[in-house]
């Protein structure tokens, strides 16, 4: 029954993020659209730490078509910031342990974690289906919500 609730939360609260032809309609004909913005950017074999400011890297993930839109705006090259503005596919995988994983175009990039308190959903790219490792990176989103009339 906890898989079952957890799928069903990621499908509906976390990984549901529309598009303007996708979007969750209200009765009051209101559109919500998710999008999550890279906070942090941790880890990897150098040990960074970057900051990033609101907007500056959005993901929407749609559900439907197992679908995640990258609009990365970081024009520092120096800094670790994940996928280049594009469309990937996308696919979360639960293992054994009812832990979850994100699959991008195909590839492990890490355990999800999710955090429905402060709105914020971790990648940890040191925790993948294949094993554990010391040299991934750790993104950090936050979660907005706008609703648009």
């Amino acid at each position: 029954m906890k898989t079952k609730f957890l799928l069903f939360y990621l499908s509906i609260g976390l990984i549901v993020s529309c598009l303007p032809d996708n979007n969750i309609k209200t009765s009051d004909q209101t559109e919500t659209i998710i999008k999550w913005h890279l906070n942090t950017v941790s880890g990897g074999f150098a040990g960074v730490d970057h900051n990033f400011e609101m907007g500056v890297i959005l993901w929407q993930f749609e559900d439907a078509n197992g679908i995640l839109y990258v609009e990365n705006n970081n024009n520092d090259d120096d800094l670790e910031d994940g996928f280049d503005t594009g469309i990937y596919s996308y696919r979360v995988i639960q293992d054994e342990d009812s832990r979850l994983y994100l699959e991008v175009d195909g590839i492990d990039n890490g355990l999800l974690s999710i955090s429905d308190e402060d709105g914020t959903f971790t990648l940890d790219q040191n925790t993948k289906l294949s094993g554990s490792g010391a040299d991934g990176y750790i993104y950090t989103f936050t979660r907005e919500v706008v609703v648009v009339e």
